[in-house]
């Protein structure tokens, strides 16, 4: 019985290396036959691939083991990214550009992305979720009012805040994962509006924001934020110092400054990762 089952097991194993195997021969045969088709071509192609994806992930889903969900995982992930694709193709330039484009690739990949995710609660369906939500987001900003780098850095902290507080509030799955993707929207988006002109006051904002998430991986019990935290502070304050000093300072000072930054992130993980565990002891 015992060795039946280890059979098993090895030969699910074996159908995701497989699926790992064909999808990287797919992707090499795609990026050749691409460049020969029109753009309708490409869109019907990429159309097909969307669907046929998706068809395959739901059938090794039914084999209800772990291998058989990340394999699922996988191609359901690409799904959504040729239906973003095949979207792209369809659209156009458009006014202003870019919102015909965003629009198109972002309104069917989220649409499968939803739906996959509902079904399968993986990192992979999570992440095609929030990149494809993106799309949408800042198609309709653009469409709305145009978005700039100020603007659209506001808009990136303001899609961390409320997917941080969906992660609270709800069922956002897989958490971990929640926490990182939105984390760093959170942080990075005052980090792109601190480099636009007079920006210094989103960089501090921006290392604030680093800040509240390592406070908030305690409260929250989460790892995932602690790291999110202390990588966004680190690097934040380097860069902050860097821009803003360098020929004060000069670079041997930078770069002691930044290795610092480095070494302190390390011990503050070190030292948060306890609390975010649960052990106050």
């Amino acid at each position: 019985m015992q060795a039946h089952e280890n059979l098993d097991r090895s030969t699910i194993a074996g159908y995701e290396l497989l699926v790992y195997l064909g999808v990287a021969s797919l992707l090499g045969a795609l990026f050749g036959v691409m460049n020969s088709l029109p753009g309708v071509g490409k869109a019907l192609l990429l159309s097909t691939l969307t669907v046929a994806a998706g068809a395959a992930g739901a059938a090794l889903l039914q084999r209800e083991t772990r291998s058989s969900a990340r394999a699922a995982g996988l191609l359901w992930f690409l799904s959504v990214v040729f239906a973003a694709g095949a979207g792209s193709y369809l659209s156009g330039s458009g006014h202003r550009g870019v919102i015909k484009p965003l629009l198109f690739s972002g309104a069917p990949a989220l649409a499968f992305a939803v739906f996959y995710w509902s079904i399968n609660r993986a990192g992979a369906q999570l992440v095609a979720l929030w990149a494809s939500g993106m799309l949408v987001v800042f198609g309709l900003a653009n469409a709305v009012i145009g978005v700039n780098g100020t603007s659209g850095g506001l808009l990136l902290v303001a899609i961390g805040a409320v997917g941080l507080l969906m992660t609270v509030r709800t069922n956002l799955e897989p958490t971990g994962v929640a926490h990182e993707l939105f984390g760093y929207s959170f942080t990075a988006g005052f980090f792109i509006a601190g480099f636009q002109q007079g920006g210094w006051w989103a960089e501090l904002f921006a290392i604030v924001a680093a800040c509240f998430l390592l406070c908030l991986s305690v409260r929250r019990r989460s790892v995932e934020l602690v790291s999110v935290g202390a990588i966004s502070l680190s690097l934040f304050t380097a860069t902050s110092v860097g821009r803003h000093f360098e020929r004060a300072l000069g670079v041997p000072t930078l770069l002691l400054i930044v290795g610092a930054a480095l070494i302190g992130a390390a011990v503050l993980v070190a030292q948060l990762r306890p609390l975010a565990n649960g052990d106050r002891t």
